[in-house]
């Protein structure tokens, strides 16, 4: 099952990476939003968020950011609960 489809045990991350990614990207992390800020410092981030169905699906959008040489800032679960 694609990343940005939700299933009751998915679980939702916001990934942080370094660099400017446009929506034409969504598809290939798996249909995660995808969203662009500036660090403190200034530099560019984009942000990746949405469901993640289970750990392979977020072993496999990791694996992608690595293939690409992008540095990872930061993953997160987000709780959609509160």
């Amino acid at each position: 099952m694609p990343a940005g489809q939700c299933t009751p045990s998915a679980t939702f991350y916001a990934i942080e990476v370094s660099g400017r990614f446009g929506e034409e990207w969504s598809e290939w992390f798996g249909n995660m939003t995808l969203t662009i800020k500036s660090s403190a410092e200034g530099s560019t981030i984009t942000v990746l968020s949405g469901p993640v169905p289970d750990r392979a699906a977020l072993f496999g959008i990791l694996n992608r950011i690595r293939d690409l040489g992008v540095r990872l800032i930061s993953v997160n679960p987000i709780d959609t609960d509160a």
